[in-house]
């Protein structure tokens, strides 16, 4: 993907809701330090070239992060609302980004609680995907839900949150609003795949069976049927290394869990008191504050989207801790 433009980013840019402003470096890219002036990761995936995005809610924006380090500005100016598509996704405004994912050839696709779904290429220009938008009052259903099995664009989403891809490129939606997981195919159709409460995290096991965070624990989706796979207190992201063990980011406990593939569950890093402390030694002993979602690279270490603390916290094969990228110190 093309960075976003120096001369957009060579401005102080107001956060979304607060008077907190960001300097933009010499090269274009936000310097590490004020990422976060407010509110932290929701969601991190990486691409196949292992660069890590992520979204910032509060922050109403998108970003990536390098393999030097540094932090860039995919798409959102800092203020929430809708505009842009069309045209540059830097200069373009998100109202509440919540999931996000890349599919193979490096296209960014990023949910917003404004109940839509956008797309940037890797030109970095914006589009629509999916939702037809608007915000239905909170205390009535009436319009939330619809469109199945037309095109996405004109479906009905309700605060959608995580995103992901199966192996077959097809696009999964948590419609946390809707007690929902819904599919978008090539041809840009949307079903729904699940009926669960709030789904929140997503991730595809090596056999294709889709997994799916709800306040009360784990479903497991394999050929049509849903069943519950771990019973967990308010999980959220989800991701799979490539040896099978699926990780769980518990944001209330401030811890993340691992599951291997005989169900046994463990904690893998936080000791459930809530904090910024740990790094250089064990994970299990390090603190963390509000976790809300993991990835994994390719080498199989262990990324941690420490939301309360405004950080992005990496665990190695050895279960050692460290500050990958701190958006606020």
């Amino acid at each position: 993907m093309r960075a976003a433009p120096a001369a957009v980013l060579a401005a102080l840019v107001a956060a979304a809701c607060g008077s907190a402003a960001r300097q933009a470096g010499p090269e274009g890219h936000i310097e590490a330090g004020a990422a976060f002036a407010q509110g932290g990761p929701d969601q991190i995936a990486f691409d196949r070239a292992g660069n890590l995005y992520g979204v910032d809610c509060q922050d109403s924006w998108i970003f990536r992060i390098d393999s030097a380090g540094r932090l860039w500005i995919v798409g959102g100016t800092g203020e929430q609302g809708f505009t842009g598509n069309g045209g540059s996704a830097a200069q373009a405004q998100f109202t509440c980004p919540a999931g996000i994912a890349v599919d193979g050839v490096g296209n960014v696709f990023v949910s917003d609680h404004d109940n839509r779904v956008r797309w940037i290429d890797r030109r970095g220009v914006v589009r629509a995907f999916a939702g037809a938008g608007g915000i239905p009052p909170l205390d009535s259903l009436a319009g939330s839900f619809g469109g199945d099995g037309g095109p996405a664009r004109g479906a009905h989403l309700r605060a959608p949150a995580d995103l992901a891809f199966d192996a077959h490129g097809n696009l999964y939606i948590s419609d946390s609003g809707n007690n929902a997981v819904r599919r978008i195919d090539a041809e840009g159709t949307v079903t729904t795949v699940a009926k669960v409460e709030q789904p929140s995290g997503l991730a595809f096991d090596a056999h294709g069976a889709l997994y799916i965070a709800t306040p009360h624990g784990i479903e497991r989706v394999a050929r049509g049927s849903v069943t519950l796979y771990a019973r967990l207190a308010h999980p959220d992201g989800l991701a799979f290394d490539a040896r099978g063990n699926l990780y769980v980011a518990q944001p209330m406990a401030n811890v993340v869990r691992r599951i291997d593939r005989q169900g046994a569950v463990a904690i893998v890093a936080g000791t459930g008191m809530p904090g910024e402390a740990g790094d250089g030694g064990p994970a299990v002993r390090a603190r963390l504050t509000t976790p809300e979602t993991v990835a994994v690279d390719a080498r199989g270490d262990l990324y941690i989207g420490d939301q309360g603390g405004g950080a992005i916290r990496r665990v190695d094969g050895r279960g050692v801790i460290t500050t990958f990228f701190s958006g606020r110190s």
